[in-house]
């Protein structure tokens, strides 16, 4: 049998993926005729590479599909199909990517105009394989995937996976020559240039000595050489390898100093030059006389904000007005638009941040503090400048008319989600709220007619939950909280969605520059991924594609969450989620699949959010008549769009990885100790628990170990609502949910030793 009918034959048994290096050992045989063969057996669409040197083979019902490139007598590539019908590659910068007689692998989607005719996402352009040799010398940026918490170096478009010690004290941000040890891997050899000389260590033992050991970067330990114990966090200068003391770090400062180091690594600083703060010193709180005269004075109404109880940028107050024949809503908006203009530093800061972060307990702004948190802020008691949608509702539901209008608003209260829960359901009613309680059932009772509005109409409604911390005195994290959701987030959410959705129908029809919010409809490829998932709960989907239509897809979601626990919904939500596209930004409107809605565009929060800015401005263009002067920005827009989306998934990563390391250190003080938890459901293969100390995970299990909702784990069975004894085992990178082992006590294994004899 020659090697190429060797390697496929191996292939067409060995479904997973198989990587350049393994090939070549397992074959035994010269790197350059491996990636020959490897070619040929992919022009032939026998099995389909990566650039990074993994294949697998391609079975008969492959999502993708394979075909030759053609190009048109107009100049379009396409693939011939069966039947006469043609599908034509379509993507940014196509004919860079490909040319006429390349061999692809595409995804195909109908044409809703032609029947005959599809529309082609390139996915892979078939080439060799070039393998780097062991000794290859390259240079790059040291980068850290906060996410999956790996390190790596970009080269020639693809990752390098750094391993081995940390020999030069590298950090994220610094450029770095590395050594290639396989195509894929690499080991760091010197830095070239460091992105900052400040660093954050803590100290530990280790061998009963000191040491000093970096955050966030790979590890590598120098000894202590000044009076320190252990836990203590200092920091650090390097100097060409060099290190100098520069401070301890205050007990009740560490975990603030620890989540900016953090930051720092990521790209994400919280400091304002001195320009910026230059212009927010010359901003005054007062409101100017002409403002007052040509703005509309809504101080008068009732107006209330309502958000978490540590918040202190209020950007968004809600008033109520009954009416004859209708509801008049008024969501009022920062007037953020008013301080911060496109020619100021103040804008090219904001933009540069993109958003504001939240990690833990913390608050990185996107503007000043001054701004942020005092003069643009709705507070309560104080007039402040704001641009007010107001929204005429009928007693269905339904939108009758809205308009935008700058605003001096008055909040006459700030309120907390928790106190207005406890109201609403009579729990706890707080003294200060009772003059507020007529206002807060009435908007209540709108937001669920909106929120039926947005049932009907197809919105998916995921029910995820979010972890919260406690801490001590020290501002030290001492445990886990986990929030719930209430009747005033649902009332908030539905009021900041209607605002939104008006925003993005008023800029689509009059065609003026903005920024919407798209979540495109999912790709078959993410929905197969969650159909694999769904099958751990005994769930399938027989018609997969169908859940490309939004509806279809809510009613999927409610179906399986009917009569479960609120544990056993948030697995199910978050398992769905997964197969939605990322929301983006963009100044074309697309759509926005997860809230069913044609045209949506975030204006809510400009105290917050660059795009809630951009949005604002381009309000007070139409406002102004001035629209041909903010055509200027337009050449701009885009390229803000893209960074907004970028900034946007890079906060998530930084705030996803501070939650991640602070379940760490939670879950560190319980290593070793049995935990007492109760099991809320069970998969085919997992017995999903919760702990007195507010854990939540999982135990792993063969399949043979449940059989009609018990679990038997040695010689013991457990159902929903039974308790359990457990230990920590580790921490998932990705989902934040834990791993246990099982507790045997004394008792079940004599139980066990009976069963077995």
């Amino acid at each position: 049998m020659e090697i190429k009918e060797q390697i496929e034959h191996y292939f067409n048994h060995h479904p997973k993926i198989q990587t350049f290096r393994d090939l070549v050992k397992t074959f035994k045989i010269e790197e350059e005729e491996l990636s020959s063969v490897l070619y040929e057996l992919e022009c032939s669409g026998k099995i389909m590479g990566f650039a990074n040197g993994e294949y697998i083979h391609v079975p008969e019902d492959f999502y993708l599909y394979f075909g030759k490139v053609c190009l048109s007598s107009k100049g379009n590539f396409y693939l011939p199909l069966k039947q006469g019908s043609k599908a034509i590659i379509e993507g940014k910068y196509i004919k860079r990517k490909v040319k006429e007689g390349d061999y692809v692998f595409v995804e195909l989607k109908p044409d809703k105009k032609h029947k005959l005719l599809y529309k082609a996402e390139l996915r892979r352009v078939v080439k060799p394989f070039k393998n780097p040799q062991s000794h290859y010398l390259a240079k790059g940026i040291l980068r850290w995937n906060a996410k999956e918490h790996f390190y790596y170096v970009l080269y020639e478009n693809k990752k390098v996976y750094i391993q081995g010690k940390n020999k030069c004290y590298a950090f994220p941000g610094d450029e770095v020559t590395f050594r290639f040890s396989t195509p894929y891997t690499g080991e760091l050899v010197e830095v070239i240039k460091r992105n900052r000389k400040e660093h954050l260590f803590e100290t530990k033992r280790e061998k009963n000595i000191l040491i000093w050991e970096p955050i966030c970067t790979l590890p590598f330990f120098i000894p202590v050489e000044i009076p320190c114990e252990e836990g203590d966090q200092v920091k650090l200068q390097i100097e060409k390898n060099a290190f100098q003391f520069l401070e301890r770090i205050k007990r009740d400062q560490k975990t603030k100093s620890w989540i900016e180091s953090i930051a720092l690594e990521q790209g994400i600083d919280s400091s304002f030059s001195k320009k910026v703060m230059n212009e927010v010193s010359e901003i005054k709180e007062e409101i100017p006389k002409e403002e007052w005269e040509k703005r509309v004075n809504l101080c008068d109404l009732l107006t209330v904000t309502i958000d978490p109880e540590t918040a202190k940028d209020m950007d968004d107050a809600i008033s109520l007005e009954k009416l004859k024949d209708r509801y008049r809503l008024y969501v009022s908006i920062a007037d953020v638009s008013h301080y911060v203009k496109p020619s100021m530093a103040l804008f090219k800061s904001a933009l540069e941040k993109g958003t504001s972060h939240y990690p833990a307990n913390l608050v990185f702004s996107m503007l000043p503090p001054k701004l942020s948190e005092h003069i643009c802020s709705l507070n309560e008691g104080v007039p402040r400048l704001a641009k007010t949608c107001i929204i005429d509702i009928s007693f269905e539901g339904n939108i009758l008319d809205y308009q935008f209008v700058r605003s001096i608003i008055k909040s006459d209260k700030k309120m907390q989600y928790k106190k207005v829960n406890e109201l609403l359901t009579g729990e706890n009613i707080e003294k200060m709220y009772l003059p507020f309680y007529h206002f807060l059932k009435e908007t209540n009772f709108l937001a669920s007619l909106l929120q039926k509005r947005r049932m009907e109409r197809g919105f998916i409604c995921f029910d995820v939950e979010e972890i919260d911390f406690l801490y001590n005195e020290y501002n030290e994290v001492v445990g886990i909280n986990r929030k719930d959701r209430g009747l005033s987030q649902m009332m908030i959410e539905n009021f900041m969605l209607l605002a939104n959705e008006c925003a993005g129908n008023f800029a689509y029809y009059l065609g003026i520059p903005f920024v919407f919010r798209n979540n495109e409809v999912p790709e078959m490829k993410q929905l197969s991924r969650v159909q694999k998932k769904l099958e751990n709960v005994n769930v399938y989907i027989k018609k997969l594609n169908q859940m490309r239509n939004a509806q279809v897809f809510q009613k999927i979601l409610l179906s399986l969450c009917n009569e479960k626990s609120k544990e056993e919904v948030h697995f199910i939500s978050n398992i769905l989620l997964s197969g939605m596209k990322r929301a983006e930004y963009s100044i074309h409107s697309l759509g926005h699949f997860g809230l069913a809605l044609d045209h949506y565009a975030t204006i809510t929060s400009p105290i917050r959010r660059f795009p809630d800015l951009l949005n604002q401005l381009a309000i007070d263009a139409i406002l102004d008549g001035k629209i041909e002067e903010f055509n200027d920005l337009l050449d701009d827009y885009a390229a803000y769009a893209y960074t907004s989306t970028m900034k946007q998934m890079e906060s998530e990563a930084f705030e996803n990885l501070v939650t991640q390391l602070l379940l760490h250190k939670v879950a560190d003080a319980y290593i070793g100790e049995s935990l007492h938890g109760t099991v809320l459901f069970m998969t085919k293969n997992r017995l999903y628990l919760h702990t007195k100390e507010n854990f939540y995970g999982y135990i792993e299990l063969k399949e043979d170990q449940i059989r009609e909702d018990i679990a038997r784990i040695e010689g013991k069975d457990y159902k929903v609502g039974s308790s359990i004894e457990v230990k920590i085992k580790s921490i998932s990178k990705k989902e934040n949910e834990i791993e246990f082992s099982h507790v045997t006590s004394f008792s079940n294994h004599k139980n066990y030793q009976k069963t077995k004899h």
